[in-house]
């Protein structure tokens, strides 16, 4: 009996989570993040083009990361911890930045990823490093510092995802999975990234959390 209560209770806390829009608890970071996609539509449009995706679903993969975005805390972060990397690297100094909060360890992922594909080294070879160095992570950061770079790493995010190949039903299971994928790691296994859909972690300084995927479509809707 003790069992069925709790797991009735559990199933009204998930249910209260899914249930409960984005939009509604987040109207301003919502707003926010719209205005940031119509402002930046030409660069998101440029991405689009080059993968066969549309406009909006490129804004959508990064959309929850814009909604939660803080200039502030942004910059707070940054400063703190910005020259243990440049000392140590990413082991030791790993952080979330500018709008699409990049980490650098994200980009380097992506670089390692992007040279074993010959057309793709070719294509992206301005921001490759042979030597993962201070000066390679001074200029690493300074693009990452750049709303220009954050774009042209979403590009090279892209790129790397379409080399999967992977089959979906719909555009909104394609987002889904691109979604998860820049949240929880575009380097882990399908099966692994998949089995990400329904959970809630985002965002990771918040008591309330919500599934990344799950913001994401509810952008897909949102814009026209």
């Amino acid at each position: 009996m003790k069992r069925l209560f709790f797991g009735c209770l559990l199933l009204l806390f998930c249910y209260s989570n899914w249930s409960q829009s984005y939009k509604s608890t987040h109207s301003e970071g919502f707003s926010q993040a719209k205005a940031f996609y119509l402002k930046h539509k030409k660069q998101f449009s440029e991405i689009a083009a080059n993968h066969h995706l549309s406009p909006k679903f490129v804004f959508c993969i990064v959309s929850p990361e814009l909604a939660n975005f803080s200039e502030m805390r942004n910059f707070m972060e940054l400063n703190a911890i910005k020259l243990v990397y440049l000392q140590l690297g990413s082991d030791y100094g790993d952080f979330s930045v500018g709008q699409f909060q990049m980490k650098p360890s994200f980009v380097e992922r992506l670089e390692t990823e992007v040279k074993k594909h010959s057309k793709l080294k070719r294509s992206y070879a301005a921001y490759l490093y042979e030597h993962n160095n201070r000066n390679a992570r001074s200029k690493r950061l300074e693009s990452l510092e750049s709303v220009q770079g954050q774009f042209h790493y979403l590009d090279m995010f892209c790129a790397v995802l379409a080399k999967r190949e992977i089959d979906f039903a719909n555009e909104e299971e394609k987002l889904k999975f691109y979604a998860t994928a820049y949240n929880t790691g575009f380097y882990k296994s399908e099966e692994v990234i998949r089995s990400e859909f329904g959970k809630l972690r985002f965002p990771a300084v918040s008591k309330k959390k919500y599934n990344y995927a799950q913001i994401a479509l509810e952008f897909f809707e949102a814009i026209k």
